[in-house]
């Protein structure tokens, strides 16, 4: 029976062992798995950073172009006022000539 006892107590030691053997595995798998996940997101971040600057040069450049079109749409308006203005003008006076003809 003392044998019996032995037996099972050097069993019971040799599994601890293995227990703590797999436990430091797991916590070594765990660990590299953290940082490969860790690394990647970091990596992500960086890439929707990027884009996020590249989106904010695009912002702007589209903002100027449409600054620049609504300042030629102003342009073009004023020119067809004037146009419109001037062609009232030579419209009646050619009205004008007609009825002192």
């Amino acid at each position: 029976e003392v044998e019996l006892y032995k037996r099972r107590m050097l069993d019971y030691k040799n599994e601890s062992v293995r227990n703590e053997q797999r436990l430091k595995q797991y916590e070594k798998e765990n660990h590299e798995q953290y940082h490969k996940q860790y690394n990647a997101l970091r990596e992500q971040i960086k890439e929707m950073e990027g884009q996020r600057d590249t989106n904010e040069a695009l912002l702007a450049q589209e903002g100027q172009r449409n600054a620049n079109l609504k300042q030629k749409c102003d342009t073009l308006q004023q020119t067809q006022k004037k146009c419109v203005t001037q062609f009232q003008k030579l419209q009646q006076r050619y009205k004008d000539q007609e009825q002192h003809a």
